[in-house]
């Protein structure tokens, strides 16, 4: 055979059955065993009587086995080497001699001369003994993969082999004597990586053999090793799987008795999860019905396991259901579907109700109907019913008549209709309208499989109009848009032509809109005077594809959590205009829903329709508001509408087999009672101008300028484009992530993912500091600073984390688009070509680039597809939106489902250490599915691994100030309405406000550079949220405070415009004005009961600060304050309750009093340079004496708001530290260190000084801390401490010219210092690839030189030399 042939041969050997992911990740290698491979003699010498591929499979095994062997001796070398250079270092006493001793083990190591230079050079650097050390570490790891992939292939290749010859498998099985191999290799190596990937083996090849054998025998001295390993505490979990995966077949009876022993250790309800019994016991319930036969004791365990008091473990049962035979798997689910009560089990418990077996007699039907009845969550009532259609399938299936499918319908329908009339969820009702119009189309399936093909295949498709009546075409494209975009449909040669989605152009609304709203945040470049223009013919809302939150272009579908939909049974108001301005049309225009059919018949006199158009126009946007309004409001929007001339009827869809579709009694009650209430339009608006700054150049040197730049530009792109294009080719996997929310917290995950797979991993994300993420092949992970000139992002720096990654050898790189502008996002897919990739999801963000409406971003985030790629979101909304674009470049989006995070259970989630989003663990798992991992690998690996961003939501535990406490919840990476919504609920922050002890404190960090962002929260404070006071720092406040306010007024107005005294009650409660009742409370726990009477005892107008000292004696100006906005606001509370009786009458005073209140709730700090002891210290302010301020970070992270969240980590640090001094566990030396390691902080905080002062004085006195050093530690540490109090003074009492003269220095000299820095950063980075530094110094380094390109770096250096 010809070396060619053979290695063909060998190709499609080794390369057989393995997933793309996997071939492109380990390619080099199998390169590398191909060559080898064919090189090896004993491979040419094929005897007569063997079949070639046989000869090959069998060559190629013992091939393995060798190379392993080799290797396993290569480690062993490795390490006695290690060993004898650490103990010549140990005795080297000069320095020159220590680098001799490291310069001759990088030699050992592998370093040529050249190699040698620069490592010696490097010692004038940061190169050392833990450099060189890193270098052994990564050798080893570098091996110790090579060895897991060869005994993995090794595996693979056994498993073939004994299938071909499973006829005399256990004669093939001694034949390549593999136990005694597989038994000296666990025996030598030690490393758990290496070991799973034996155990992982030996695993496949008993459950392979057990298929064909009844009794499987083993060596017995393995069968020892395994049963001596499965007893170790320090065995991995992933290797007791697979000990228990091959002891089930080999010793039975003792892997049951031992999963019995596991399962009955106690687990007290509030205990802290341990993680490794968690896991082992949800993979007791796979390895038990992987048996080809479950016995008695088999099914007593599944029992057991569905009972047990871990979440996840009873769901780890129900999910084996399609295992277990039919009639157990049935009775465990109504026993369960009885007794759960976890909401993440009952999920994942009805999801087993579409199972097909379960059919006879109706049984899971009566099961359905009886759990829709009784469920009480929403998310189990919208699973129920969206399984419905396929519940019905699977029942109708085994019917051999029409009859009996004709009445199992109606009984579905009957069911749904009872539902739709009792239930009090408007969401549920409309989830219940979509189910029956989608099993009406059941009863069309022909034409709607037909309809289904041709609008996948094009954007509009034409129709014979004899194809399906009017209404039944309408009918199944309303099914059609549940999922997916609106449609419209218009006449065409005497047929119908189906558009997906809107046309759009011009539109006069969209005009003055923009005249009346002009600002310099809006997207360039773009068209902002078009609007959809639906058709009036037939038009088909869509039921999903809306905005989630809010943007700045009216007239948008807005999903209504409440109702969830976009209200598409209320007329759009563009259709509304089409219906105007399309006079062609002869018969009323109708818009189909799944609740029912909208007739819209517009005014017929040409004048009437003339003055409609212009007033619905240029009061667009105060309609749109009542649209999406309560349901009094869009009950006045309805009135108005028909106040102008339109006549509107909301029908229900005929019949179906006799069954009939009411309309929904909410619905049909609005559109039955319109009537005109008083209302008010204000067309009063602001209006502001565009600033423009002029320059002038003179021609010549505008030519020379333009010429120069763009001849050095295009030059460094075309450099720095092959020098991508060439590192990507060096990238094995390259996993792109992109999306509004949960972007960062994701590639962390996948990090964490990665790195368990012994690859390394190098992650880029730019949360809220641009960060690498370096995970070596051993597992460890590094969070490494990305150095930025001047602290600005640049796709640029795409290229420079790229090469890195190529230097340090990674075998995955993941990374975070950064790039806004869809051109930039354009160019970073197609530098990276990803293997796959994932889009959190697509909500309305950065609408100034992307925008200006929230199917704009969906349409550039759909931009991230590639051409033929992958694509994992788990983007709800605007999925249809990614789908289409996905379609139109030969991709795939693969969707997790809505329920996916809701059945991630509890015990699960408290093991990641904050409060990872459920939606993005459930978007890495399926991305995982796709790789052949299954999700407790995910959990378990992500949860034990991730390096949390600054940014996660997290609540820092509480700090004491003086006489109060304070706590952090750090929401601030959440920047749009719905993810700030969501980590309030998470969080119950809401209901802390009903605690008299507790002071919700909203601290909002506002950017000048995101006025969009700005505009949304204004909202979202002044409609959503409640809270005791608002904190705005950053920059821009004033803006902030203008657009809070304009949204406030704006509600404020529709309260009273709509005499609404339930809202103004909501608005008196969101903003905490307080009662008499709740305000004497907090006064009771701030002075006590008798000075709580007297201060509500004083009347309004005779309060004055002598009369409150009088009360509570002698206190601080500062509380004095504080009592008077109580008590002042209190008063407010008693006349806004007395004026609220009459809101039309008394509108000018209730709005003048709320203004009031809220104003003085509002506290404005405009210093973008604010310390975080600033903060502290003005936040603290705010409280009464024994309060305890919850302070909630909003909006962004970066400036001031990064620096009071690195103060609240740097407080968490050290509180930890001292509890763990002052536990009895704490041994002498955890003390010694803990002590030095609290003496190298630099300065300290103002939330810890006060918590030092008295923590320290107990530790002087600790038994730990009797003898000379601890108590000079001590004292320093005290001395530190009174110092800040001193420094803090200082701080505070410096004027503003010497801050403004300090800051006007620094700009001059910064371009100088940020050159230096670049090139220290560059050298650094290299210095990592080449393993001249150690990591945790390069990040120390890294991490500096960012804080001091920062602003205020030039005050703090003066400041250090004057110390010094």
């Amino acid at each position: 055979m010809s070396n060619h042939l053979l290695t063909k041969r060998l190709e499609n050997l080794l390369f057989a059955d393995i997933a793309s992911f996997w071939l492109d990740l380990y390619r080099q290698k199998y390169r590398e065993l191909v060559d080898e491979l064919s090189e090896w003699e004993l491979i040419k010498n094929q005897p007569e009587d063997y079949e070639e591929d046989d000869w090959l499979l069998l060559q190629t095994i013992s091939f393995l086995t060798h190379k392993i062997d080799t290797l396993q001796s290569q480690l062993i070398k490795i390490d006695v080497e290690h060993r004898r250079f650490i103990e010549r270092l140990n005795h080297a006493e000069l320095k020159a001699e220590r680098e001799f001793h490291i310069l001759d083990y990088a030699y050992a190591l592998g370093a040529d001369r050249e190699q040698l230079k620069k490592d010696q050079d490097a010692f004038q650097r940061w190169f050392d003994e833990g450099a060189i050390v890193n270098r052994y570490q990564d050798k080893l790891s570098e091996l110790e993969q090579s060895l897991k992939f060869l005994i993995g292939k090794l595996g693979d290749l056994t498993n073939r082999y004994l299938r071909i010859h499973s006829g005399e498998i256990t004669k093939s099985w001694l034949t390549l004597n593999l136990e005694s191999f597989f038994l000296g290799l666990l025996e030598k190596s030690e490393n758990e990586a290496i070991r799973n990937s034996i155990f992982r083996a030996l695993a496949n090849q008993v459950n392979l053999i057990s298929e064909y054998v009844g009794e499987t025998q083993f060596d017995s001295d393995l069968v020892e090793l395994l049963l001596l390993s499965l007893e170790k505490q320090s065995t991995p979990h992933a290797a007791k799987v697979d000990i228990l995966e091959i002891l089930i077949n080999l010793r039975p009876t003792f892997t049951r008795y031992f999963m019995r022993s596991q399962i009955d250790l106690d687990v007290l309800a509030n205990e802290k999860v341990e993680a490794q019994h968690l896991f082992l016991l949800t993979a007791f319930s796979k390895i038990i019905c992987k048996q080809p036969k479950l016995s008695e004791t088999n099914y007593k365990l599944l029992i057991l396991l569905a009972k047990h008091t871990y979440p996840r473990v009873r769901q780890s049962v129900i999910e084996q259901c399609s295992l277990l035979p039919s009639a157990f798997a049935l009775k465990l689910l109504t026993v369960r579907l009885h007794k759960e009560s976890h909401q993440a089990v009952r999920l994942t418990l009805i999801k087993q109700l579409t199972d097909p077996r379960f059919t006879e007699e109706l049984q899971v039907f009566h099961i359905w109907r009886k759990q829709l009845k009784i469920a009480h969550s929403f998310a189990e009532k919208r699973l129920l019913l969206e399984l419905a259609p396929r519940i019905m399938f699977n029942l109708q299936v085994d019917y051999e008549q029409q009859s009996q499918a004709d009445t199992l319908f109606k009984s579905f329908i009957n069911v749904l209709n009872t539902q739709l009339e009792n239930e009090k969820s408007i969401a549920i009702k409309r989830v219940i309208s979509r189910v029956r119009e989608q099993l009406a189309c059941f009863m069309y399936q022909q034409q709607l499989a037909e309809l289904e093909f041709n609008l996948n295949s094009s954007l509009s498709i034409n129709l014979n109009s004899d194809w399906a009546e009017q209404d039944l075409l309408g009918r199944l494209l309303s099914k059609q848009a549940q999922n997916n975009e609106a449609f419209n449909v218009t006449m065409k040669n005497k047929g119908w032509q189906i558009q997906r989605g809107y046309k759009r152009g011009f539109r006069f609304w969209r005009l003055w809109h923009e005249f009346k709203n002009p600002s310099t945040g809006k997207r360039q470049s773009f068209n902002h005077v078009q609007a959809r223009k639906p058709s009036a013919f037939m038009h088909i809302p869509s039921c999903t594809v809306a905005e989630i939150s809010q943007t700045e272009v009216p007239g948008e579908p807005r999903f209504d959590a409440e109702q969830f939909s976009s209200r598409p049974h209320l007329p759009m108001l563009d259709f509304l205009l089409s219906t105007l301005s399309q006079d062609n049309l002869k018969a009323p225009a109708k818009s189909f829903t799944p609740d029912g059919i909208l007739i819209v018949t517009p005014p017929s006199n040409v004048l009437k329709r003339m003055y409609a158009y212009s007033w619905i126009s240029f009061n667009f946007e105060k309609l749109d508001d009542l649209r999406n309004g309560s349901e009094h409001e869009q009950r006045d929007f309805l009135a108005l509408i028909k106040a102008r001339g339109f006549i509107l009827d909301f029908q229900q869809y005929g019949s179906v087999l006799d069954a009939e579709f009411p309309v929904e009694s909410n619905i049909a009650n609005l559109y039955q009672k319109l009537s005109l209430t008083p209302f008010l339009f204000n067309m009063w608006s602001s209006f502001k101008e565009y600033a423009y700054s002029l320059y002038q150049n003179s021609i010549g040197q505008l030519i020379f300028f333009v010429l120069a730049f763009s001849t050095y530009f295009w030059a460094r792109h075309i450099k720095i484009s092959r020098q991508i294009k060439s590192d990507r080719a060096k990238i094995p996997v390259s996993i792109g992530g992109w999306g509004t929310r949960g972007k960062s917290g994701t590639e962390r995950l996948k990090a964490a993912l990665f790195s368990s797979l012994t690859l390394k991993v190098i992650s880029k994300t730019t949360g809220c500091e641009a960060t690498l993420i370096y995970a070596r092949a051993s597992g460890e992970q590094f969070e490494i600073p990305l150095f930025r000139p001047f602290d600005k992002a640049s796709i640029w720096e795409q290229s420079d984390v790229l090469h890195f990654a190529t230097k340090v050898k990674a075998d995955v790189f993941l990374w975070e688009c950064m790039g806004l502008t869809p051109r930039y996002v354009k160019i970073l897919r197609n530098w990276m070509a990803d293997n796959f990739s994932t889009i959190t999801n697509a909500y309305p963000d950065h609408e100034d680039t992307l925008g200006p409406t929230g199917i704009d971003v969906a349409n550039e985030t759909s931009h991230f597809i590639g051409e033929n790629s992958l694509v994992f979101t788990s983007e709800q909304n605007m999925a249809p939106v990614l789908e289409l674009n996905a379609k139109q470049k030969n991709s795939n989006l693969i969707q997790v489902h809505w329920a996916d995070g809701l059945q991630i259970t509890d015990d699960i989630r408290s093991l990641y250490p904050y409060q990872e989003h459920p939606s993005n663990i459930a978007l890495v798992c399926k991305m995982a599915e796709h790789i052949g991992l299954n999700k407790d690998y995910v959990f378990k690996e992500t949860s034990a691994r991730i390096v949390p961003d600054i940014g996660v939501l997290k609540h820092f535990a509480e700090a004491p100030i003086g006489k109060i406490s304070q706590s952090f919840v750090n929401s601030m990476s959440a920047n749009e309405r719905l993810a700030t919504l969501e980590n309030w609920q998470r969080l119950k922050l809401t209901q802390l406000n009903d605690d008299p002890q507790a002071q919700v404190i909203a601290l909002l960090n506002n950017r000048n550079d995101r006025v969009a962002r700005s505009k949304v929260f204004a909202a979202i404070l002044s409609n959503d949220l409640r809270f005791d006071r608002v904190v705005v720092i950053g920059s821009n406040v004033d803006g902030f405070y203008s657009y809070f306010l304009d949204a406030l007024l704006e509600r404020i107005d529709k309260i009273i415009e709509i005499d609404d005294i339930e809202n103004l009650d909501k608005l008196i409660e969101q903003f905490n004005i307080l009662s008499e009742a709740k305000l004497k409370a907090r006064f009771k726990i701030a002075y006590g009961s008798m000075a709580a009477e007297n201060l509500l005892a004083l009347s309004e107008g005779v309060v004055n600060k002598s009369c409150i000292k009088e009360i509570t004696g002698e206190i601080s100006d500062q509380e004095l304050t504080i009592i008077l906005d109580n008590l002042r606001n209190s008063y407010q509370r008693m006349h806004l309750d007395s004026l609220k009786s009459d809101i039309a009458k008394n509108s000018k005073e209730i709005k003048e009093r709320l203004l009031l209140i809220i104003k003085s709730k509002i506290i404005l700090l405009d210093d973008s340079n604010i310390s975080a002891d600033e903060i502290t210290h003005t936040v603290a302010n705010l409280a009464l004496p024994h309060t305890h301020q919850v302070i909630v970070g909003m909006q962004n992270i970066k400036g001031a708001g990064l620096n009071y969240v690195y103060a609240w980590q740097q407080w968490q640090k050290i509180s930890q530290t001292i509890t763990n001094m002052l536990s009895k566990n704490c041994t002498a030396k955890e003390f010694r260190t803990a002590l030095t390691n609290l003496n190298m902080i630099v300065t300290f905080n103002a939330l810890e000084t006060d918590y030092l002062k008295q923590k320290l004085d107990i530790l002087k006195r600790s038994q730990l801390a009797q003898n000379e050093f601890c108590q000079a530690e001590i004292t320093t540490l005290q001395e530190k401490i009174n110092g800040e109090k001193l420094i803090e003074e200082e701080e505070y009492a410096q004027s503003r010219p010497a801050r403004y003269f300090n800051q006007m220095i620094e700009s001059f000299l910064d371009a100088g210092a940020a050159v230096k820095r670049k090139k220290r950063a560059i050298q650094i980075y290299k210095d990592i690839a080449d393993q001249r530094i150690t990591i945790e110094k390069a990040i120390k380094l890294l991490s500096e030189m960012n804080r001091n390109q920062k602003s205020g770096w030039f005050a703090k250096k003066r400041k250090f030399k004057g110390e010094k």
